[in-house]
């Protein structure tokens, strides 16, 4: 189990030794956007260590599933998917965080008219 992981992360597997291991490091963190509804949105970071750490994004605390790259990506952001967003770097003998990245999601009233919009809205709540 790597310190300072969430205790969300454990049982994750740790595919790497704890023997040569150089602390994971963040060069480049994640930054904040803002996003139309429905358009493709992606994190980038770039890490560092011996073993290269392995990743975990977190969405407002909890790993979000199936995002373990160095670039995820939401598909078809929706009005759920807004928050802060981090990355755990980590290996057998240490973990990091990054600082968040905020996603906000906005509508685009240009193609849609306020009523349509907030049905959609309303319908995405109850999903």
């Amino acid at each position: 189990m790597l310190l300072g992981w969430p205790r969300s992360a454990r049982g994750q597997p740790n595919p790497v030794s704890p023997g040569g291991a150089t602390p994971p490091g963040i060069t480049v963190q994640p930054l904040s956007t803002t996003a139309v509804k429905d358009t493709r949105v992606s994190f980038s970071v770039v890490g560092h260590g011996a073993p290269l750490p392995v990743q975990l994004w977190c969405k407002d605390g909890a790993i979000v599933a199936g995002q373990s790259r160095a670039t995820p990506a939401l598909d078809r952001v929706q009005p759920i998917d807004a928050g802060a967003y981090t990355v755990l770097l980590g290996h057998a003998s240490r973990a990091i965080s990054s600082s968040p990245a905020t996603i906000t999601v906005t509508a685009d009233l240009t193609t849609k008219s306020g009523a349509r919009w907030w049905n959609e809205a309303l319908l995405d709540g109850i999903r």
